[in-house]
């Protein structure tokens, strides 16, 4: 997921540099959507993004998976209701299970 937005914001950026960067900026578009389709075809069960292939994980869809979909925004073209199953696969770990701390660091942050 995380390669498929680079591409697109790499070839984003190469559009607005000049016309001396439009086959770049073409390629790196053109990339950005052959990788995005792909990740919906081998990442995509139907209800979830999986956290690989789907076959090879079982459906297996975790927080990591969830979160960075949204964030990236490879989970809005699925429609809402997948943009409602990432949100609750996401919060349901709260704050405290995302950040990546010791608990006895957990005293520091203000939640």
């Amino acid at each position: 997921m995380m390669g498929a937005r680079g591409l697109e914001q790499l070839g984003e950026m190469l559009s607005k540099a000049g016309s001396a960067y439009h086959t770049n900026a073409t390629q790196f578009l053109a990339e950005a959507t052959s990788l995005r389709e792909a990740i919906v075809k081998h990442m995509w069960n139907g209800t979830a993004f999986c956290d690989g292939i789907c076959t090879d994980v079982k459906d297996a869809s975790l927080v990591m998976t969830n979160m960075f979909g949204l964030a990236l925004g490879q989970v809005s073209p699925q429609g809402t209701p997948a943009i409602d199953t990432a949100w609750a696969t996401t919060a349901s770990w709260g704050i405290v299970s995302v950040v990546w701390l010791p608990a006895s660091s957990l005293s520091l942050i203000h939640i």
